[in-house]
């Protein structure tokens, strides 16, 4: 068990962002699985993916200036969880790293799975350091509309499970950013169009939006 776990965490926290992004969607058939405790030595594969999901966004705090490097170093957080995001400013986030977190706690979130609650916390403090870290960014960066589609998914598939303020929360905290905000917006049309459930709750939600 600790070699299968060692190979998957070679891809979901040391790979590059798109391959951990690759991990993440490949996630939606473990957390649609139905709790297992047989086959992994006691622990659930869910407590098990949520570990790794966890693991894959630690390293995401901008730390001091390095002189050697000639550039700001990156640190892991502490303690080594969602909740700590919370206490650093946009500029001391690295939100690359937090994407494919986002993806694969957005839909951890809604299932079933034992580690539902926490996946619902996390996403909560992920997409709140992500917008805060986005804000920072005065014309965005590389990825930065791919990354918002990926924010603005995980964000519109809580209203499928009867969330509606977490996408309401996702849009309020643009409005003090006209690009931030028009980017947010295509993005969940875009997640809209992917799913029909979404879209669905997209047009219900879309005159409070």
């Amino acid at each position: 068990m600790n070699e299968l776990i060692e190979l998957n965490r070679a891809v979901s926290v040391r790979g590059v962002s798109e391959v951990r992004l690759a991990y993440a969607r490949t996630l939606d058939a473990v957390w649609s699985a139905p709790c297992d405790t047989t086959h992994l030595h006691g622990r659930c594969h869910h407590s098990i993916a949520f570990d790794l999901v966890t693991e894959s966004f630690v390293d995401s705090k901008i730390g001091p200036w390095n002189p050697e490097a000639q550039r700001r170093s990156v640190v892991r957080l502490d303690p080594p969880e969602a909740s700590t995001l919370d206490t650093l400013n946009g500029d001391n986030i690295y939100a690359r790293r937090l994407t494919p977190a986002l993806r694969a706690m957005g839909a951890a979130a809604i299932s079933s799975a034992c580690c539902r609650e926490n996946a619902q916390a996390a996403l909560r403090s992920l997409l709140s350091a992500h917008q805060r870290a986005m804000l920072t960014y005065e014309h965005g960066y590389q990825h930065s509309q791919s990354d918002a589609l990926v924010a603005a998914r995980a964000a519109l598939w809580q209203a499928i499970d009867g969330r509606d303020d977490v996408v309401l929360e996702y849009v309020r905290n643009n409005v003090t950013n006209a690009r931030l905000l028009a980017e947010a917006l295509r993005a969940l049309a875009a997640a809209a169009e992917e799913r029909a459930e979404a879209g669905q709750h997209a047009r219900r939600l879309w005159p409070n939006v």
